[in-house]
């Protein structure tokens, strides 16, 4: 399948998301994705199983501390390699489903609480922690609900979406490990400032996305 067939098709099962108008970073991650989903033939379940375990991994290294947060980063990224696999295979078998998208979702969300898990075991605070949670349920409950009224996906996106999350999260994870070297406090410190940028963000976010709706559904 060559990129514009790919794109295309990409395009039609998720929601009208064109990858040939992505930022360079995503074209060229997902053209890399795409020839290596053409050439392994995995099934989806197994590419959601790697995305699972490298999620799960995330909060068992971050709990070591130290320099063991970078390796926590490594396995963020190759988890959202697996979880563009998952969607790659899908597309280029044929098989993409509401079915399929239940169980992407699922396994999103488990990423995400994960994340913020790891968040604890580098020393955040735990009350904006769990406040973040609660802004990325509302986040992705309210858009569950919106996407019933027939409004794409592509058109309820808001800096507070899923891709923030994910770089918010390594730098993080990053921050720590280099900042660890200093000192583990001062290490708890930063991570805790990186947990109050996603749930400011992820405020504005849910602002943005009421505005959508309001102007959508009125």
């Amino acid at each position: 399948m060559s990129w514009d067939d790919f794109a295309s098709a990409w395009c039609e099962a998720f929601d009208g998301y064109d990858l040939r108008q992505a930022s360079g970073i995503r074209q060229s991650f997902m053209r890399v994705i795409c020839k290596v989903s053409g050439a392994v033939r995995l099934r989806t379940s197994a590419t959601m199983l790697i995305s699972l375990a490298c999620s799960l991994s995330v909060p068992l290294l971050a709990w070591k501390g130290g320099q063991w947060a970078a390796v926590a980063a490594l396995m963020l990224l190759l988890g959202q390699a697996a979880d563009a696999m998952t969607s790659a295979r899908a597309v280029h078998s044929g098989q993409v489903t509401r079915l399929a998208h239940f169980y992407q979702a699922l396994v999103e969300r488990f990423a995400e609480v994960c994340w913020l898990v790891a968040f604890l075991a580098l020393g955040a605070r735990p009350a904006p922690v769990v406040l973040c949670a609660f802004v990325v349920w509302a986040h992705e409950y309210l858009r569950a609900k919106v996407g019933g009224a027939t409004i794409r996906r592509t058109g309820t996106s808001t800096v507070g979406d899923r891709p923030l999350r994910v770089w918010l999260v390594l730098i993080a994870l990053l921050l720590a490990a280099l900042i660890s070297r200093i000192g583990q406090d001062l290490a708890a410190a930063v991570v805790t400032m990186v947990v109050l940028c996603w749930l400011a963000l992820g405020l504005i976010g849910l602002a943005q996305l009421f505005t959508i709706i309001r102007k959508v559904l009125t």
